[in-house]
């Protein structure tokens, strides 16, 4: 037993209607869902704040190796790290405390 031609035609435009509705309901889930664009998009983000912390800690990095090598070998460097994080004082050095009072007289 065969269809007529029309109730085919029009079976074959309700399954069409049918996967469009499908595809339009599953877009703006896939899209707004949460492994979607939105999802893409706040990791694409995070990415980008953990590059730019990447690069600063490269930086203090590049900065602590300087240091290093400065407190390996140069005396003068040792001496200010000592008197100023320490504060040892040097042979003959006198040392005046100025205390702040708050700006009273």
């Amino acid at each position: 037993m065969t269809l007529p031609k029309r109730v085919s035609i029009w079976l074959w435009r309700l399954a069409a209607a049918a996967v469009i509705a499908a595809a339009l309901g599953y877009i703006p889930y896939r899209v707004y869902g949460s492994e979607g664009y939105v999802h893409y998009r706040a990791l694409a983000e995070q990415v980008k704040e953990l590059e730019r912390g990447n690069l600063a800690r490269a930086a203090e990095n590049s900065h602590l190796h300087e240091t290093i090598l400065r407190l390996r070998d140069d005396l003068d460097a040792i001496g200010a790290v000592a008197r100023d994080e320490l504060g040892m004082v040097g042979p003959g050095e006198v040392v005046i405390n100025i205390e702040d009072d708050g700006g009273k007289p």
